[in-house]
């Protein structure tokens, strides 16, 4: 009877942990390579699951810096187990599986893969705002922040502040917002030929007007976003889609542009947008 009870246990602990799996990113680790993750915060602590097997450490592990983990495995085709993460603004959970040839070796962590935000105490700045701001005191600023661009992304635009083209892909900024030190970019893109376009690279970029004309060397500046909104990874014929990127508050000097950098995947419709300072200082506010 005690045998059958351990046997039922052992199956029900297995069926738990392959429905983990796909609540949970997986992470692969081998023997011969260091896979390194970056957290989009300072990690306060970590735990994996498993210890060792025998003599050996089944996972290596190390923090060499304040928001970047280092695995490895120690021996080869351990058991699936779990890695858990507390950074300074969330909770994170991973599936850590053996795969002798990890394909990704660089790995970067959004904040959307948190299983849990930590709560943000914030206070209204007098009594008259607390209708207002009530989603904000209840809500972890991430959440909130998806919640603000949530309005955005439904809200229609009359104009645009900067558009470009390449072969039938129409790409411009609809507008720039700013509410609570928090910059929403709000862009979209058209496809009005005959040929998906698929997402290869969205980047931005700060550089300086008319660099190369006796500039010296100026190294351009690459910004990331806190948050982005509705990630569009492709455009079929005829359709068009919306993305937000939501950056900490931030100004440009005169002689300086963002550039917004939009490439195709296998394909060579690439687009360029340029954003200027008195854009960025002129955005609208969200007033609720």
């Amino acid at each position: 009877m005690r045998q059958s009870y351990f046997i039922l246990m052992l199956v029900f602990i297995q069926t738990l942990c392959f429905a983990e799996n796909k609540k949970y990113k997986t992470i692969e680790v081998g023997l011969t390579t260091t896979i390194h993750v970056i957290f989009p915060s300072n990690i306060i602590s970590y735990d994996i699951g498993l210890g060792k097997t025998g003599e050996y450490e089944d996972i290596l592990s190390e923090q060499p810096s304040k928001n970047r983990l280092k695995l490895a495995a120690g021996i080869a085709h351990f058991q699936n187990t779990n890695l858990f993460v507390e950074t300074e603004k969330a909770y994170y959970n991973f599936i850590l599986t053996y795969n002798a040839f990890p394909e990704n070796q660089l790995i970067t962590i959004e904040k959307q893969d948190a299983v849990q935000f930590k709560k943000i105490a914030t206070t209204p700045a007098n009594t008259s705002e607390k209708n207002e701001e009530k989603d904000m005191i209840e809500l972890s600023e991430d959440k909130y922040v998806a919640y603000v661009c949530k309005d955005l992304y439904e809200k229609t635009e009359h104009s645009f502040l900067s558009a470009n083209a390449a072969l039938g892909i129409i790409f411009q900024l609809d507008n720039i917002y700013v509410k609570q030190d928090k910059l929403y970019l709000k862009f979209s893109i058209k496809n009005q030929s005959n040929v998906k376009y698929e997402i290869g690279y969205l980047g931005y970029l700060i550089k300086l007007k008319g660099k190369g004309k006796k500039q010296g060397v100026v190294v351009d500046e690459t910004v990331k976003p806190y948050y982005t909104y509705q990630a569009f990874n492709e455009i079929q014929s005829s359709k068009e889609d919306k993305v937000i990127a939501v950056f900490d508050k931030f100004t440009l000097d005169k002689k300086k542009n963002l550039i917004v950098n939009l490439w195709e995947k296998e394909g060579e419709r690439m687009i360029e947008l340029k954003i200027n300072p008195q854009q960025i200082v002129k955005a609208q506010i969200i007033k609720n």
